[in-house]
């Protein structure tokens, strides 16, 4: 209805991709600090995952501006692969900082960068997701015989590995870091069993 009115009509394009990047960028960017900054406190409402107004809002506002750049002009001045990877990371980031805002809530550790990172349970939490999100990656790069996604997937693998050793090792003896070995470990034997990188096209 809105297309058919003055001056959509005449200058539809312009309201659409000119004037919409700042405000695209904008939202982009409220996306990255608010996932860093806020712990997604909305009392009285207790803390759910996804179901919250920050993660929800996050959500909508992400899915505005995939709408928004898949009917723009700009997808002519970058490929498929990179947004489609910037895209993957920002998920990744968001689902990162959901499962940190889970542990605060739900283990009452504080939301500071240094007790996340000192916190047993946060480091465990993060390296099964992390290593779900790779074996996720991989299967569906064996599957669809996507290598980029494949190889994307054993990168992440790289990625939780080294943290295992560098970040959960400094938990001698803790039972979240036995957890942490023994899920990590068994999600690699699986998806190297089922979903080995798909050969180069």
């Amino acid at each position: 209805w809105l297309n058919r009115r003055w001056p959509l009509t005449e200058l539809g394009a312009l309201y659409r991709e000119t004037a919409a990047l700042p405000i695209a960028l904008y939202l982009l960017l409220w996306i990255w600090i608010s996932n860093i900054v806020s712990a997604g406190v909305a009392t009285p409402l207790p803390y759910l995952p996804l179901l919250n107004p920050l993660e929800l809002g996050q959500l909508l506002v992400l899915m505005a501006c995939a709408l928004w750049w898949r009917d723009s002009s700009f997808t002519q001045y970058l490929s498929a692969r990179v947004v489609l990877g910037g895209l993957a990371v920002l998920v990744l980031a968001l689902l990162t900082g959901m499962v940190l805002r889970s542990v605060h809530h739900f283990a009452d550790v504080p939301w500071e960068s240094a007790a996340l990172v000192r916190s047993r349970v946060a480091q465990a939490a993060l390296s099964i997701t992390w290593a779900l999100c790779a074996v996720g990656a991989m299967i569906v790069g064996n599957r669809r015989h996507l290598r980029a996604v494949g190889l994307a997937g054993a990168g992440l693998i790289v990625v939780v590995l080294l943290k295992l050793f560098t970040v959960d090792l400094a938990d001698h003896g803790g039972l979240y870091r036995v957890i942490s070995f023994m899920g990590v470990g068994v999600l690699i034997l699986l998806v190297g069993y089922f979903a080995p990188i798909p050969p180069g096209e």
